[in-house]
């Protein structure tokens, strides 16, 4: 939300980097890599159809998110749309921190093995094996998670209307929310 506050007042690169850099360590913190550990320590083995039932809620988003911030754009302001997005991520935020509890109040029967580990036993990689591994990660994250984000800008230069590319990423969207699901289970 702070990264987004900061984009809402940039005017030039030295703030939009240093609004990104917000953005990445708080998306770090509180994404994808948090809410994993938060549905581990609430679900141990059982947590993977848990984290797609949960990591599908930001492509849901994607369905409707692209239409409304096209309106705030097209009316108002980019600086404006920022802001607004900004507001409503730290409102939330704030939701959820008193909402979500580390530990679950009633303790939930699952073993902390995973089946991975359990048929994995005994069996261990090179750290140059692990280190090729995280970097091919890091690099499929380079491309796949922030593709359809760029793609809808892609339009604009092809001759096609804002509208157009809102709808694309709204598509493409249901097939992500899908895909996680699928996924999790």
């Amino acid at each position: 939300g702070l990264g987004f506050i900061i984009f809402s007042f940039s005017d030039n690169v030295i703030m939009y980097s240093l609004g990104s850099i917000v953005m990445g360590v708080g998306y770090s913190l509180g994404g994808a890599s948090g809410m994993t550990l938060l549905l581990d320590n609430w679900y141990g083995n059982k947590a993977s159809v848990h984290v797609g039932i949960a990591t599908s809620g930001s492509s849901f988003s994607g369905i409707f998110l692209p239409s409304i911030v096209l309106f705030i754009l097209t009316t108002f302001s980019l600086g404006y749309s920022f802001f607004i997005e900004g507001l409503v991520i730290i409102a939330i935020g704030a939701l959820l921190f008193f909402l979500i509890r580390n530990t679950p109040k009633f303790a939930v029967e699952t073993s902390k093995d995973s089946p991975a580990k359990a048929k994995m036993s005994g069996v261990e990689i090179s750290k140059l094996k692990y280190y090729v591994f995280i970097f091919a990660i890091f690099l499929l994250g380079g491309v796949a998670i922030v593709g359809v984000n760029f793609f809808s800008i892609l339009f604009a230069p092809a001759g096609s209307s804002a509208e157009v590319a809102a709808n694309v990423v709204a598509f493409s969207s249901i097939a992500l929310c899908i895909s996680k699901l699928v996924t999790g289970v």
